[in-house]
């Protein structure tokens, strides 16, 4: 790549936590960061933090359960920088409710901002990425057949199903989108993390339930983000398992 020419990223749900990692990491390995979130006075914060740190971080508020702002934040992308070269969706609602407390209207909130947006920012970025691409989705194990077991899931079955729909989703299309030169893979945290969104739902680290920062889940992202051609496609990857049995110096 040119060097003269700076790639570019888009992150969803940048206003905290693993978004907001995210953006600062990518930001760190030389991209123009493009971050958007719901919360504007949090993406501000991370404005003036980036400018602080001589990063470049852009900033753009939008709901990404309207099709409009979704359409506004990738236009606002072509026209300032012409190319997108990765697509990282953090956003996500995970609301705790049993199913005789959820309404159809929590159904389509969650199932809108955790797979629909991920549908439509996917589709809107593909016409950007003409020098090809990554796009990486936020996933959980709450999408995992065997989390049901767990009793603390027990009230995130529709976080889970969401999760469990942008798995299948976005490894259906992989494939496709490979011979356009755009990988495509989800990764899950694959231990607790610790973000001000589940802080507020009064969970925490427990002796069994391992950690993982969300720094840490950053920097596989951005090491996914600029992956060579060759590298992963098509994977529910760890950030668990970065740098043993995939990513950089892997001993896989």
């Amino acid at each position: 790549m040119d060097q003269t020419v700076r790639p570019v990223a888009l992150i969803t749900g940048a206003a905290a936590g693993i978004g907001r990692a995210t953006a600062l990491a990518l930001a760190r390995a030389g991209y123009e960061t493009c971050a958007t979130d719901l919360d504007e006075a949090s993406l501000q914060s991370l404005a003036t933090h980036a400018q602080r740190l001589n990063l470049r971080v852009h900033v753009a508020a939008a709901d990404l359960l309207q099709d409009q702002q979704l359409q506004a934040v990738v236009d606002r992308v072509g026209r300032e920088f012409g190319r997108l070269d990765a697509l990282v969706h953090s956003a996500g609602l995970f609301p705790r409710k049993s199913f005789s407390e959820s309404t159809v209207e929590d159904l389509d909130r969650v199932m809108g901002v955790n797979f629909r947006a991920a549908f439509r920012l996917a589709a809107l970025s593909i016409p950007l990425m003409t020098d090809g691409g990554a796009m990486i989705f936020l996933t959980s194990g709450s999408g995992l057949l065997a989390a049901v077991a767990d009793p603390m899931q027990t009230e995130f079955s529709l976080y889970g199903a969401s999760k469990a729909a942008l798995d299948r989703w976005a490894l259906g299309i992989a494939a496709e989108l490979s011979r356009l030169g755009v990988t495509v893979n989800t990764l899950t945290p694959g231990a607790f993390v610790l973000t001000p969104g589940v802080a507020a739902l009064g969970l925490r680290e427990t002796e069994e339930r391992p950690s993982i920062s969300a720094e840490v889940v950053a920097e596989a992202i951005a090491w996914l983000a600029g992956s060579p051609p060759d590298g992963p496609c098509g994977q529910r990857l760890s950030a668990t398992e970065f740098r043993q049995s995939w990513g950089p110096r892997a001993r896989g």
